[in-house]
């Protein structure tokens, strides 16, 4: 996973950074990153690793680029439950503990009610659904794309009251 969500994102940023910085055009890098990238959770390790570091790494690039004043726009798209099968294919088997099958299940049915159709997160949702493409959004110079601010919003603010007053993590339910 390290090799390929993380490396892919170094390998782009070597071979065409560069080359955009030589042209000295406006032109765009747009990572994508999750609510992953934010909001770790258990038996995802891997997953949250490689999301928290592509972040790190778009937002380093983000940075470096303003210093250079370089005309490029460095912006990340933290998506939030997609539409998929994705848990249902992954589905423990027989004599997983109750525990890691539950909460497979619960991340199905917040893919199912929840989540975005691939194409919704390409293209953007209709303005009554809220928000534009991710196209738009690094168009108009925005670092940050969160198509689902509603998935993530809620509970960063808690996350982040728990890192500025220094408590344990705790499991969250539900």
């Amino acid at each position: 996973m390290l090799r390929i969500d993380i490396g892919g994102y170094v390998n782009g940023i070597r071979a065409f950074v560069p080359r955009m910085l030589e042209r000295g055009e406006k032109a765009w890098v747009v990572n994508v990153s999750s609510i992953g990238g934010m909001l770790p959770s258990p038996l995802m390790a891997p997953y949250s690793v490689t999301k928290f570091g592509t972040l790190a790494l778009t937002e380093s690039l983000h940075h470096e680029m303003q210093m250079k004043g370089a005309p490029i726009q460095v912006s990340v798209v933290t998506p939030g439950s997609v539409k998929s099968e994705i848990f249902k294919a992954a589905r423990p088997g027989e004599g997983t503990p109750p525990e890691i099958a539950a909460f497979n299940d619960h991340l199905q049915t917040l893919a199912d009610e929840h989540g975005l159709t691939p194409e919704e997160h390409a293209v953007g949702v209709p303005p009554a659904g809220g928000w534009g493409s991710v196209f738009e959004m690094a168009a108009e110079g925005k670092y940050w794309a969160i198509p689902q601010p509603e998935q993530l919003f809620p509970a960063l603010q808690p996350r982040t009251d728990m890192i500025l007053g220094q408590v344990n993590p705790q499991l969250q339910q539900g």
